[in-house]
């Protein structure tokens, strides 16, 4: 958040925030207040001159501009305030920019931020792990993993390990596995949580879709499980 905030940011501030997540992982941005625009005394017409700017960090060092620069009275008149980073390999690292001048200053912005683990995986064998395994996963994060093998094969998953927190009907921390059909989930099998190893599952298709979700406690240890297109 800008500093002070609830309260006014200072003068000729010049802030720099940055974030990194774990390889594999992107990020979901929501920018939950927002409030960096020097209106008139009228109130109908605004200026910005204190700016708010996010980037992604590619190889490098290069930043790349993820969102216009964003100045409001109010989070409403942004034309959208969720934005999606992708893992583009390596781990994903945001950096997020505030300028203030010598003038006005306002309540700023706060923005929350979640790991998203978007990834697609075109290979006959792998390994498919919670993020940051085998320590605990991070909370509050949804990874979906889709795995595609050659034509006339289907996907065999074997665990080898599977500690989620336990709940009922798995609606805190959860993993499914669908079926997908031209980039999208058309199905989707049991959801698996708790201590119960899935042990051995066979899709029925060569796409499949591994959706893992976590709450905001209690993370555990998480899972791994490898993937062919053969039989054990």
């Amino acid at each position: 958040m800008s500093p002070y905030h609830p309260q006014k940011y200072p003068k000729n501030a010049s802030c720099v925030w940055t974030i990194v997540v774990d390889v594999g992982s992107g990020l979901r941005v929501e920018v939950e207040h927002l409030n960096n625009k020097e209106l008139s005394n009228s109130g109908s017409i605004g200026q910005c001159y204190d700016t708010l700017d996010i980037y992604q960090v590619i190889p490098a060092g290069m930043e790349r501009r993820i969102t216009p620069s964003l100045c409001a009275s109010s989070v409403a008149e942004l034309a959208t305030n969720v934005f999606e980073v992708p893992a583009i390999g390596g781990s994903t690292v945001i950096r997020i920019r505030f300028k203030s001048d010598y003038a006005v200053q306002l309540s700023g912005f706060s923005i929350s931020y979640k790991a998203m683990c978007n990834v697609t995986v075109e290979n006959s064998t792998g390994v498919l792990t919670s993020p940051g395994y085998p320590s605990l996963y991070p909370e509050n994060i949804v990874c979906t993993t889709r795995i595609i093998t050659p034509q006339d094969t289907t996907v065999h998953l074997s665990f080898e390990h599977f500690i989620l927190e336990d709940s009922v009907d798995c609606t805190s921390d959860s993993l499914t596995i669908g079926n997908t059909d031209q980039g999208k989930i058309r199905s989707v099998g049991k959801k698996y949580c708790g201590n119960k190893n899935p042990g051995q599952i066979v899709a029925t298709s060569n796409d499949v879709t591994i959706t893992f979700i976590s709450d905001g406690s209690f993370p555990k240890l998480g899972f791994i499980a490898k993937w062919s297109t053969a039989g054990w």
